[in-house]
C-alpha cells in the first residue's frame, strides 16, 4: 500500500505542475551528460555512474558509496560545435550523504548571422558553460538531493553575455513494485526505481518573466522493468557446457521519462539496454528515442516537429544508439545521435570508479 501511495502521489505531481517552455541560456548545455545516457534517450536512470546520475537527478541511490570521475566528448559534427562534460562524485564516509560537481563546456564557431531581413551580418562564435554543485542523501530507501547551478554564455561578435543561476530538487525511491515468481535463474522486477525532479532558473534581469533562460521543469523518471537470466536458465539443455553458463547473466533494462526536454523539445524519452555480465565485465547495447509530445510549438504541428527533428527511418523507431563496456573499475561508452539535417553526431565517455 505504501508503494502504491507513492506512485499515485508522484503521478499527481507530474500531471498537475505545468511549466512555461522557452529556449535561451542553457539550451545547449542540456544536450546530455554521458554517451550511455544519450544512447538511452537521456532518461533519468540510464547511467548508474554516480558522477553522471547526479546530473539527471541530484538524488541517487545506486552506487552512492562509490567514488567516480567521468568525462564525455562529442566529435565529428561542425554544425553542433565542441561539447564536453566532466563530473565527479565523492561519498561522505560513515554517512548516506555525498557531494558532486558537474561541468559542461559548449563552443561553436563560424556561425553565420542574419538579421530579420535576411541580411548577412558576418560570422560569430558562441560559448556556453554550465557548472553545478550537488548534495545528496537518503532516508531508508528514499533518496533526496539538491543541486545549485550556474550557466554563462557569450556571443563574441555582438559583445553579448548573460548569466543565470538555478536550483533543482530531486528524489528517487527503490520501489521494486512487483517481482513475479519465475523459474530458477530468472529475475524480473517491475518498476525497480522511480524519481522526480523540479528545477527553477533565475535571471538577474528577467527574473519576473523567464523568457530568456531555461524554464522551470518537472520530470518524472522510471526504470520500468529489469529482466535478468543466466545462460543455463535460457538454454537448460546446454548446462553441461561448463560453469560459465551459470555465471554469465544476460539482461534487458527499460527506462522511460515524462516531461523531459534535453537536446530536442520533448515530453517523453525511452531507453532500452540489452547486454550481458560475467564477473567484473559488463557490456550492453543501447537504444533510445525522444518524442515531441506538444500538440504545437510556435504554430508548428506536432507531426511537423517530429519530421524536422527526427528521421523516423533511422534505426527503426530509435534516433540514438550506442554501447557501454564496464571492466572492473573502468567504463567506456559510445553513442550516436542522428538529425535528418545535420547527420550523425558521435559521443565518447570514460569513467573511473574506486
Amino acid at each position: 500500500m505504501k508503494r502504491l501511495i507513492i506512485i499515485i502521489l508522484v503521478t499527481f505531481m507530474q500531471s498537475s505542475l505545468v511549466a512555461q517552455e522557452f529556449y535561451g541560456s542553457g539550451a545547449f548545455t542540456e544536450i546530455g551528460f554521458s554517451a550511455r545516457s544519450l544512447a538511452l534517450g537521456n532518461t533519468m536512470f540510464s547511467d548508474s555512474d554516480p558522477a553522471v546520475a547526479i546530473y539527471f537527478n541530484p538524488a541517487i541511490v545506486t552506487n552512492r558509496n562509490r567514488k567516480s570521475i567521468h568525462f564525455n566528448h562529442r566529435t565529428n559534427n561542425d554544425y553542433f560545435g565542441t561539447y564536453s562534460t566532466f563530473g565527479i562524485y565523492h561519498p561522505i564516509k560513515l554517512s548516506p550523504k555525498g557531494i558532486g560537481i558537474n561541468i559542461i563546456s559548449y563552443n561553436v564557431g563560424d556561425i553565420e548571422g542574419y538579421d530579420d531581413q535576411a541580411n548577412f551580418m558576418g560570422n560569430f562564435d558562441f560559448k556556453e558553460y554550465f557548472g553545478s554543485f550537488i548534495f545528496t542523501s537518503t532516508i531508508n530507501n528514499i533518496a533526496w538531493g539538491v543541486k545549485l547551478s550556474g550557466i554563462y554564455n557569450e556571443i563574441n561578435k555582438y559583445d553579448k553575455s548573460e548569466f543565470v543561476a538555478g536550483i533543482e530538487i530531486g528524489t528517487t525511491y527503490d520501489l521494486e513494485l512487483l517481482k513475479p515468481p519465475v523459474p530458477e535463474g530468472w529475475d524480473i522486477v517491475f518498476l525497480p526505481k522511480v524519481g522526480f525532479t523540479a528545477n527553477r532558473y533565475f535571471h538577474p534581469d528577467y527574473y519576473e518573466d523567464n523568457n530568456n533562460f531555461v524554464p522551470t521543469r518537472f520530470s518524472l523518471g522510471a526504470n520500468l522493468i529489469n529482466i535478468g537470466y543466466t545462460l543455463d536458465a535460457l538454454m537448460p539443455g546446454m548446462n553441461n557446457m561448463g560453469e560459465w553458463m551459470s555465471t554469465t547473466k544476460l539482461f534487458t533494462e527499460v527506462y522511460y521519462d515524462l516531461s523531459k526536454k534535453y537536446e530536442y523539445p520533448s515530453e517523453s524519452s525511452l531507453g532500452i539496454a540489452v547486454g550481458g555480465k560475467r564477473e567484473e565485465i559488463k557490456m550492453s547495447f543501447n537504444l533510445g528515442r525522444s518524442n515531441v509530445a506538444r500538440e504545437n510549438y510556435n504554430e508548428l504541428s506536432k507531426n511537423l516537429l517530429n519530421e524536422l527533428q527526427f528521421d523516423g527511418g533511422h534505426v527503426f523507431f530509435f534516433n540514438s544508439l550506442g554501447f557501454s563496456l564496464d571492466i572492473n573499475r573502468f567504463s567506456i561508452s559510445y553513442a550516436q545521435t542522428y538529425h535528418p539535417y545535420f547527420n550523425q553526431t558521435d559521443y565518447f565517455s570514460v569513467s573511473l570508479y574506486w
